[in-house]
């Protein structure tokens, strides 16, 4: 949790017996139940540069823009599917050509990005 907590912030760490009851399936047949599986912690990132800090530990920048090893089409399909906590852009929302554009600038990584 510490190193969660240096990323994101103790203030996006919750672990207090209220804040994990906002967790618990509400649903699930096994509330209450011996078998339910509780969680110990939720987190929650302000924003996908600390979600994908999170998610990375330290292996890749939470900025995209410094990844080197992006592909256009992986940024396409990124784009039009969602990842992680990215939401999908909708056709209405970026045009085939902004598209292109976009996957060209973060397929050529942090040497075109200074």
């Amino acid at each position: 949790m510490a190193e969660f907590e240096r990323v994101i912030g103790a203030e996006w760490s919750f672990t207090s017996d209220a804040d994990l009851e906002l967790h618990r399936d509400a649903y699930s047949p096994l509330r209450g139940k011996p078998e339910e599986l509780l969680a110990a912690a939720a987190l929650a990132p302000d924003s996908t540069e600390n979600a994908l800090s999170v998610k990375y530990q330290g292996v890749k920048s939470g900025v995209i823009r410094e990844w080197n090893d992006l592909t256009p089409e992986l940024v396409r399909f990124w784009a039009c599917n969602g990842v992680s906590v990215m939401a999908p852009f909708r056709k209405t929302e970026i045009s085939d050509t902004e598209l292109s554009v976009l996957a060209r600038y973060l397929a050529q990584g942090t040497s075109s990005h200074r």
